[in-house]
C-alpha cells in the first residue's frame, strides 16, 4: 500500500495580471470608516429631529389655510384672520399679523402666509424661508 506525501510547499497559484492586495496597507481603514459612518448618523439623526417636527407643523398649518379657504365664504375677512393667526400661535410659527394676507372676493378666496423658521442644528442654524400661497374657488349654497 502507497501513502500519499504531503509536500512541504503548499502549490503554486497562477500568477494574474492585477498586483496582489497586501493587508498591511489597510489597517486603520475599517476604524476611519467605521467613525466616519457613525458621524454621519449622529448628525442624520439630529438634523431629523430638528427638521421632522418642524415639517409636521408647516404642513398642519398648510392644511388649515386650505380648510379656512374653503370655508371663507362664510366667515368675515377680520375672523379668518384672528383665527389664522391662533392657530400659527398654537403651532408655535413665528407668524406675524402683517405678514398674512388675506384676499376674499365673490368667486375666490386667497390666502397668503411667509414667515422664517430657525432650524438650529449642531454648529449650524438654518433659516427655512417658508411661504404658503393657497387659492380656492367659492362656491355659495
Amino acid at each position: 500500500m502507497k501513502v500519499d506525501t504531503v509536500s512541504p510547499r503548499p502549490q503554486q497559484v497562477p500568477h494574474s495580471s492585477t498586483p496582489r492586495r497586501t493587508w498591511r496597507g489597510q489597517r486603520g481603514e475599517a476604524r476611519l470608516a467605521f467613525i466616519f459612518w457613525t458621524a454621519v448618523l449622529v448628525f442624520g439623526g439630529v438634523a431629523a429631529f430638528e427638521w421632522v417636527p418642524a415639517r409636521m407643523k408647516v404642513a398642519e398649518f398648510e392644511d388649515y389655510l386650505v380648510d379656512s379657504a374653503q370655508r371663507a365664504v362664510r366667515m368675515d375677512p377680520k375672523a379668518l384672520k384672528k383665527d389664522l393667526m391662533w392657530k400659527a400661535g398654537e403651532l408655535d410659527l413665528p407668524l406675524d399679523s402683517d405678514d398674512l394676507q388675506i384676499q376674499v372676493s365673490s368667486g375666490s378666496a386667497r390666502f397668503i402666509a411667509e414667515y422664517t423658521l430657525d432650524l438650529e442644528f449642531p454648529f449650524y442654524t438654518y433659516d427655512w424661508n417658508v411661504k404658503h400661497d393657497v387659492k380656492r374657488r367659492l362656491f355659495r349654497f
